[in-house]
């Protein structure tokens, strides 16, 4: 047994642990001072996002996979292409003077002349006469042809379906015979618009004694063609309430100035006179590209093109937006469908066909139900009729003739009628 220390002793024993434990707890504190302070826990975010394609496997919030979508492929779904015809076609005239031009000026230069070329010289190249062809014949053909074959294609198309969505507001049902007629004109005006473009204009022998040639055969022809299926478009739009009326009335002047142009061009075409008119010949095809230019602003801008089906969007659709109004022609694509009319007009319109077979569809139904009532109330009914005639009988008074039923009433006196 160990022998038992005093309190003095377990005092000054305390003392000394106390002490050489001291310099342990002043590097700890000393340690915890140098050491960052831990940064507070921060709540976690609920990372799910419905508008980004969040998928989770759990509920937890810490647990979540984000899918964020591309914003392009969003803005490509939703976007959709519409081409408004009428600039279109504006811009074409505008193309069409612009390379007729070029192509003179590089005949210039290739002759080194600065005689005025006909029109069909400028798209004309003898390529079976031996002479060397150069870059700037080739260049020139190059811009007259494609000039040539985007105007054909452009009236081919855009005038082909443009015209079947006007709607003239004259009340009658004209466009569906009118736009056969005008289609009519022009096929035969881009047909021989195009034989004219690639047919060269080969002078004849001069003991040929003759002046026509097939060019100048396609380009009258192209000609006779153009003036009345502008004419048409021009007189249809006039009707239009959408159609532009400065550009229109722009349009109609520069067609008066075309249809003398031509007739001048003509007359000294024939007779031989190249001097009067090969410059009467340019003014004609400069005032059929402005005619273009300004039938194409007066067009109807709620007439677009938009892609077409997922089957077919290399062929576009084309299409009036907005709703029809009232008098306004829609019979090129509705046939015979009656137009929408107000007022008296739509009294008219309506009246002969569909208001005596309403009366008369009226008449019936009453008369089956008043057979039917009969049928079921026979002899109710003409006690009623009975009486309501006596009521009526003694309203009137005793002077007259006395009203009779189908119920035998007829020989009884105003005496003898039970009262109502």
């Amino acid at each position: 047994m160990q022998p038992r220390q005093s309190r003095g002793s377990q005092a000054r024993s305390g003392g000394r642990t106390s002490t050489a434990a001291r310099p342990n707890a002043s590097a700890a504190v000393a340690k915890a001072a140098v050491l960052p302070p831990k940064a507070p826990l921060r709540p976690v975010k609920d990372l799910r996002d419905t508008s980004s394609g969040t998928s989770s496997s759990s509920d937890g919030p810490a647990i979540s996979i984000i899918k964020k979508r591309p914003v392009s492929h969003l803005k490509k779904v939703n976007q959709v292409w519409r081409w408004h015809l009428g600039p279109i076609y504006a811009g074409l005239g505008i193309l069409d003077i612009t390379a007729r031009v070029i192509g003179m000026y590089l005949w210039r230069v290739r002759y080194e002349s600065y005689v005025l070329p006909r029109v069909s010289d400028t798209q004309r190249e003898d390529l079976f006469t031996g002479q060397a062809m150069e870059n700037v014949d080739f260049l020139r053909l190059v811009i007259t042809g494609s000039n040539s074959v985007i105007r054909c294609a452009a009236n081919a198309i855009i005038l082909w379906h443009i015209f079947a969505d006007l709607r003239p507001a004259w009340g009658l049902r004209l466009m569906r015979w009118i736009t056969p007629f005008f289609r009519l004109l022009l096929v035969l005006w881009v047909f021989a618009d195009l034989m004219q473009a690639f047919i060269p204009n080969i002078p004849p022998e001069p003991a040929e004694h003759r002046i026509t040639t097939p060019h100048i055969f396609f380009a009258q022809m192209s000609m006779y063609a153009c003036g009345p299926a502008y004419f048409i478009l021009l007189l249809v739009m006039f009707f239009d309430l959408d159609a532009g009326k400065p550009s229109l009335v722009a349009g109609m002047l520069t067609s008066v100035l075309m249809t003398f142009s031509f007739i001048y061009h003509t007359v000294y075409l024939f007779k031989g006179n190249a001097g009067k008119a090969t410059p009467v010949g340019w003014a004609v095809v400069t005032e059929v590209a402005f005619l273009t230019f300004n039938v194409g602003m007066a067009m109807p801008r709620r007439i677009i093109a938009m892609p077409g089906d997922h089957g077919k969007k290399w062929y576009p659709r084309f299409l009036r937006e907005g709703k029809v109004r009232v008098y306004e022609d829609t019979s090129a694509k509705t046939g015979s469908k009656p137009l929408i009319f107000t007022g008296q007009q739509q009294a008219d319109e309506e009246l002969n066909n569909d208001d005596d077979a309403f009366l008369r569809r009226q008449q019936e139904e009453l008369s089956a139900l008043n057979a039917q009532f009969r049928s079921l109330f026979g002899s109710a009914l003409d006690t009623w009729d009975a009486d309501a005639t006596a009521v009526d009988t003694e309203a009137v008074g005793h002077g007259g003739d006395q009203p009779h039923d189908d119920g035998g009433a007829a020989g009884q006196s105003q005496e003898e009628m039970p009262a109502f």
